[in-house]
């Protein structure tokens, strides 16, 4: 899939948070491939499970997230929202 030959191909970076053999969190960093592109990423797939918001694990990934972009020499992050989502709440 495409997530998988990101990940092998060192172009996207993923985390994920695991409760009792359950994915609940997880994030992904696509680090852009173009020449002229080589200072920034896009955040993508900042998920919670409901059960487990509020709790900071989304802060928690952010964080590991941007460590790991600015090891990749990424200053510049960006990330797509969709108005009206839960992702607003």
């Amino acid at each position: 899939t495409g997530v998988q030959a990101g990940v092998e191909d060192s172009s996207l970076l993923l985390w994920v948070v695991v409760r009792d053999e359950q994915v609940i969190a997880s994030v992904q960093l696509a680090l852009c491939q173009k020449a002229n592109g080589l200072n920034r990423a896009e955040v993508q797939k900042l998920l919670v499970h409901s059960s487990a918001r509020r709790h900071g694990l989304g802060q928690q990934l952010m964080n590991a997230l941007e460590l790991a972009a600015r090891q990749h020499k990424r200053g510049l992050l960006y990330l797509d929202t969709e108005a009206g989502s839960g992702a607003e709440a």
